[in-house]
């Protein structure tokens, strides 16, 4: 963009009064100025929200037509709404984002190289050119990635049909879980595989797959509701629960208090109702919920 002859001052000294009234805008930008020093400080500092503010409320320092004001605008409102993703959205709306963000960018590119005549024509030229070639990049890495994932996507969703289609659905879930292990772990050393598929079969139905989607959400996620919901889930059928089953939610809950958490309401009732089952849970020396390795005889 273009600046005046002096921007790096009076940008410092806009900032440093902006900074009081608007911190959330101007502080990110105060500090890199105070800790590196404004003689090197640079535009490539700055990011959307900050670039979109003074190019808005600086035009004295930045001055810019106002097509390019209302194309960074969009660019603006694209980083809203992915800094906002909880990444909870299905793959194909992520990617579809992140194509909409890519073709508003390149939107941006244009308008700068259409209207922002005062920048010499050659360095427009190579502007266009450099982020175009960057972006038509992440446009095939996103999209060699979107193609990987539906292809994922669809191997767990066979994985799944097999055991719910399987007359020993626990010997299957075993089998097929190993591999899963072994390519997270082992070969991949990739946790989310993993992830990705015990939720995914969690949500299908697949009761043994409870426990350790149960486990994520308290452990890694930090959802309690969603892991009451799993434990709940596994123990609807108490005749049939195992105690490995019950070692599962045990293990997540014991992990979950080590780390310093405090049992939700939820939770506690998980661990009563346990007890009232007749399986051996009990507080250690710390405090902590255990499971001991016997389960009393009477149920």
């Amino acid at each position: 963009m273009v600046a005046v002859e002096d921007w790096k001052n009076q940008l410092y000294e806009k900032t440093q009064i902006a900074v009081k009234y608007s911190p959330a805008k101007y502080k990110p930008a105060y500090k890199i100025m105070r800790t590196r020093g404004i003689e090197n400080y640079e535009i490539d500092d700055m990011d959307v929200t900050f670039i979109s503010e003074v190019i808005h409320k600086c035009s004295y320092i930045f001055p810019s037509k106002v097509e390019t004001r209302k194309a960074i605008e969009q660019l603006t409102e694209d980083r809203n709404v992915n800094g906002h993703s909880d990444e909870n959205e299905e793959c194909e709306e992520l990617y579809r984002y992140a194509f909409l963000s890519l073709t508003n960018l390149q939107r941006f590119i244009d308008t700068v190289d259409e209207w922002e005549t005062d920048i010499p024509d050659e360095i427009r030229l190579e502007y266009r050119q450099r982020y175009s070639a960057e972006i038509i990049e992440m446009q095939k890495s996103i999209d060699e990635e979107r193609i990987d994932q539906v292809q994922r996507t669809k191997d767990m969703d066979k994985d799944i049909q097999r055991i719910l289609s399987s007359d020993d659905r626990l010997k299957t879930w075993c089998d097929v879980i190993k591999i899963y292990m072994d390519r997270s772990f082992v070969i991949d050393h990739n946790i989310e595989l993993y992830q990705e598929f015990i939720l995914r079969a969690s949500n299908a139905g697949i009761i043994h797959a409870h426990g350790q989607a149960a486990d994520y959400y308290l452990n890694t996620d930090k959802n309690c509701d969603e892991a009451e919901k799993r434990m709940h889930l596994l123990m609807e059928d108490k005749d049939n629960l195992s105690a490995g089953d019950v070692h599962s939610i045990m293990s997540a809950i014991s992990m979950y208090m080590i780390r310093g958490n405090v049992l939700s309401d939820g939770l506690e009732d998980v661990v009563v109702t346990l007890i009232n089952w007749g399986y051996p849970i009990e507080k250690d020396s710390t405090g902590v919920y255990v499971m001991l390795s016997k389960r009393e005889k009477s149920l």
